[in-house]
C-alpha cells in the first residue's frame, strides 16, 4: 500500500523529522507488513535510529520482530543493546532466556539491569523451564541470575528445582537458590 511505501521511504531516509513521523505512524498502523519493514530497516540504520526502531517494534507488540530484535542485542553500541534487551523481554520467548541471562550477569550495570528486567517480564513460551535448565548448568554467575529471575517471577513451579540446587551446589549458586526459595516463600 501507499502508506507502507511512504513509511519505508521515510524510515530509510536521512531526514530525522520524516523518520520520527514515520515511526510515530508505524506505532499506530496495525499492518503486519509494517513489522517486516521495520525489521528490514534495523541492520542498516544508525544506532539512534536502531533504538527508535526497536522501541517502535516493542510498542507494536508483534512477536514476529523478536529474531530481529535479538540480533540487535549483539550490537557494538550499548544503547542499541539495552533497547534490544528490553524489547526481548516483551517480544521474546523462552529462546531469549540465554541471552538475557548473559546480559543479567554482565559487568556492565546498564546491561545487567536491562537483562534482569527483561527476564522478569518475559512471558511467552516455557520461561520457567528454560530458567530451570540454566539454573542447573553453566557458569555460576548465569546460574545465580537464573535463581534470581525465578524468584522475581514468583513462579511456585520453580520450588522443586531450587530446593534441589540448594542441596547440591556450592556457593554462590547454593546461596542464590536459598534466597530465591525465601522470596518465593514470602509470596504465599
Amino acid at each position: 500500500s501507499r502508506a507502507l511505501e511512504l513509511v519505508k521511504k521515510a524510515i530509510q531516509s536521512d531526514d530525522g523529522p520524516a523518520q520520527m513521523a514515520a515511526l510515530e505512524m508505524a506505532r499506530s498502523l496495525n499492518l503486519p507488513e509494517l513489522t517486516f519493514i521495520l525489521c528490514e530497516s534495523l541492520p542498516k540504520a544508525t544506532p539512534p535510529m536502531k533504538v527508535a526502531l526497536i522501541e517502535a517494534l516493542r510498542q507494536r507488540g508483534d512477536r514476529a520482530a523478536a529474531p530481529s530484535v535479538a540480533a540487535m542485542a549483539k550490537s557494538s553500541d550499548q544503547g542499541v543493546r539495552i533497547a534490544a534487551l528490553m524489547g526481548l523481554g516483551e517480544l521474546g520467548d523462552d529462546a531469549a532466556v540465554a541471552p538475557l541471562l548473559e546480559a543479567a550477569s554482565s559487568n556492565d550495570d546498564a546491561e545487567l539491569k536491562a537483562g534482569r528486567y527483561a527476564l522478569l517480564v518475559l512471558r511467552h513460551g516455557d520461561v520457567t523451564n528454560a530458567l530451570a535448565a540454566h539454573l542447573t548448568s553453566g557458569q555460576p554467575a548465569t546460574r545465580v541470575e537464573a535463581a534470581r529471575a525465578l524468584a522475581g517471577r514468583g513462579d511456585k513451579k520453580a520450588v522443586a528445582i531450587l530446593t534441589a540446587v540448594a542441596r547440591e551446589n556450592l556457593e554462590p549458586v547454593r546461596g542464590a537458590a536459598f534466597l530465591a526459595l525465601g522470596q518465593l516463600a514470602d509470596t504465599t
